[in-house]
C-alpha cells in the first residue's frame, strides 16, 4: 500500500544477523554532505536488529585522499512495528578542515544493525529515505521516472539483447583476427565503467557471422568506450567494416562505475 506518496520498498531479510549487517548507500562527492548536522528521515517497519536499528558510516576521501573518518552512530529506533513509521535522526557530520579530497571520494550511509554479535533475525522494511542538510526533515522529494533514471545511469547501464540479431555497436576489423567498435552510453557514466557480460557473441562481416572471443574495454571516457574482441581465424578481412552482435536473447554487456 502506499505510504507518503511511496509505493515501493527495499526489504533485508535476516535469517542470522551479525555485526554491522545492515543496507549501504555511499553518496558521491564528500563535500556534497559539508560540517554539522544532517537530517535522516525515512519510512520503515518490521523486526529491528538485536541492539536497535542504527544509522552509521563515515567520509571516504578518495584516491590519494586523507584516510577515513567514521561519524558517530545514532540510534534510530529500539523496536519497529507492523505498520509503516516515518523516523527522523540527526547526524554530526565531522568537519572536512584539513582533509585532502581524492577521485572518487563519498559519504557512506550504513542504516542496520551496529556492533552487536547477536544472531537474532530480524526483517527490515525501508522507504523515502532522504539525507538533508540542516535540523528539519522535509517531506520526501520525488523525482520523475526519467530524473531518476539518468542520475542512475552515472553508475550503471547495460546493453541486453532482445533477439538473437541484435547488434551491440558498429566497428571495423583492425587486423584479420580484431574487432574495434564505439559503444556510446545513454548518459553520462560518474568514470570509465569496468565490463561484465554474458552470452555468446558474433562479428557480421559481409553477409557472414564468425564466431568471436569475449568483449574488452580497449580505451574509453565516462561518455563512450571502445571495445575490442578477437576472433580465432584469419580470413583477411583487416579494414572492412562490420559489426558485433549477441547469439541468443537475454546475452548481455554491464558497465559499472559504482563508487
Amino acid at each position: 500500500s502506499e505510504i507518503g506518496g511511496l509505493q515501493k520498498y527495499a526489504r533485508l531479510n535476516v535469517s542470522s544477523s551479525s555485526d554491522y549487517c545492515h543496507i549501504r548507500q555511499p553518496i558521491e562527492d564528500v563535500t556534497k554532505v559539508p560540517a554539522g548536522t544532517a537530517t535522516l528521515s525515512f519510512y520503515a517497519k518490521g523486526t529491528a536488529p538485536a541492539g536497535g536499528l542504527y544509522a552509521y558510516g563515515n567520509q571516504h576521501f578518495g584516491s590519494g585522499g586523507s584516510s577515513d573518518v567514521d561519524w558517530t552512530a545514532v540510534l534510530i529506533t529500539s523496536t519497529l512495528t507492523s505498520d509503516w513509521v516515518r523516523y527522523t535522526a540527526q547526524i554530526t557530520v565531522p568537519s572536512l578542515d584539513g582533509k585532502t579530497v581524492g577521485a572518487g571520494s563519498y559519504f557512506l550511509l550504513d542504516i542496520g544493525q551496529h556492533s552487536n554479535s547477536a544472531s537474532t533475525a530480524f526483517d527490515l522494511n525501508i522507504t523515502g529515505v532522504q539525507l538533508e542538510v540542516g535540523t528539519e526533515a522535509t517531506p520526501f522529494e520525488h523525482r520523475s521516472f526519467g530524473q531518476e533514471l539518468a542520475l542512475c545511469q552515472r553508475y550503471f547501464q547495460k546493453w541486453l539483447a532482445d533477439t538473437a540479431s541484435d547488434s551491440v555497436c558498429t566497428g571495423s576489423m583492425i587486423s584479420d583476427t580484431g574487432f574495434i567498435g564505439e559503444y556510446y552510453f545513454s548518459n553520462t557514466m560518474r568514470a570509465t565503467p569496468s565490463l561484465s557480460q554474458s552470452g555468446t557473441y558474433q562479428v557480421r562481416i559481409e553477409a557472414n557471422d564468425r564466431a568471436t572471443g569475449s568483449i574488452s574495454i580497449n580505451r574509453g571516457t565516462t561518455d563512450q568506450v571502445q571495445l575490442f574482441s578477437s576472433l580465432s581465424a584469419d580470413n583477411n578481412e583487416s579494414g572492412l567494416a562490420c559489426f558485433i552482435k549477441g547469439t541468443s536473447s537475454g546475452d548481455f554487456l554491464e558497465f559499472d562505475a559504482e563508487l
